[in-house]
């Protein structure tokens, strides 16, 4: 892509799209049933258990905000202060006997990116 494409795609112009082969139509179509559907957590959690890719991008993801740093802030006077040791930062630390911050952080993120929704 160069220059000229870049700058036409910010006013909204596009290349036209080439027609497709014969072939391409038919294997798409061929392939139109067998992909799941991706409205179902359940069949998106298994997609996400056989490819290896999104297993990949979504790990990724739920890693990063996983070690992201947090903390609870307050307004005062047109400013933002920290405030240190709050209750949420606490329970944050430790949110059950099982489970440490970063697995907590990591799956919520995780099946968020799945799913599109997540619940504590």
């Amino acid at each position: 892509m160069n220059i000229i494409d870049r700058a036409l795609r910010k006013f909204g112009y596009a290349k036209a799209m080439q027609p497709l082969a014969p072939w391409q139509v038919a294997s798409a179509e061929s392939q139109r049933w067998t992909v799941p559907d991706g409205r179902l957590a359940e069949t998106q959690a298994n997609l996400y258990r056989k490819l290896s890719w999104i297993n990949i991008a979504v790990s990724r993801v739920a890693s990063e905000v996983a070690t992201c740093g947090f903390e609870v802030m307050e307004l005062v006077d047109e400013k933002t202060v920290g405030i240190i040791n709050h209750e949420f930062e606490e329970l944050l630390r430790r949110p059950n006997p099982r489970d440490s911050r970063y697995e907590l952080l990591f799956n919520l993120m995780a099946y968020y990116s799945l799913t599109g929704s997540s619940y504590w």
